[in-house]
């Protein structure tokens, strides 16, 4: 959700649609989407959520007097494969300094950037930058994305700013 003036924007990450109301409620949302095939976990997401997995089924966890009891997350493991995941989270909207709608989502490893204007589809940006959190911001004429640090494989983030620019000014 996000608001800019007597605009507010509401969505779905998981199918991608967006109403927008006008005016304090007073005229019908408009309803639009994008036809994008459903968001699945990659390999590199996996694999990571499998060696935390992976840590606790070695582990286990403390039970009755102080035995370990052996934990199994192949349930999860097979639930995970099949559940479809959101293409943006809850804060992935925003407003540039045009009033344009801005949705910040995941595409396979990458981050996606898709401008609307009023509910056109103008286009879509794509960004090397894997992020496993959910931060993603536009405000006025600047994207700041925390992107997870390659170099850095303990959870580090790196922090990147891109200038909105138009027509290559």
């Amino acid at each position: 959700m996000v608001a800019d003036g007597d605009r507010l924007w509401l969505a779905d990450g998981y199918s991608y649609t967006i109403w927008r109301y006008d005016g304090g409620g007073k005229s019908a949302p408009v309803r639009f989407a994008r036809s994008v095939p459903p968001r699945m976990l990659t390999p590199r997401e996996f694999a990571k959520l499998d060696s935390s997995w992976v840590k606790l089924e070695r582990a286990g966890m403390p039970g009755p007097g102080g035995k370990r009891i052996r934990l199994e997350f192949d349930a999860e493991r097979k639930f995970m494969r099949k559940q479809p995941l959101p293409h943006f989270q809850y804060l992935g909207l925003s407003v540039d300094g045009l009033h344009r709608l801005w949705v910040v989502g995941r595409s396979n490893d990458s981050t996606f950037l898709d401008v609307f204007a009023d509910a056109t589809f103008l286009g879509r940006h794509m960004i090397a930058c894997h992020r496993s959190g959910y931060a993603g911001v536009v405000r006025g004429h600047w994207l700041a994305l925390a992107c997870d640090d390659e170099v850095d494989d303990g959870g580090g983030v790196e922090i990147r700013l891109y200038r909105i620019v138009e027509n290559g000014r």
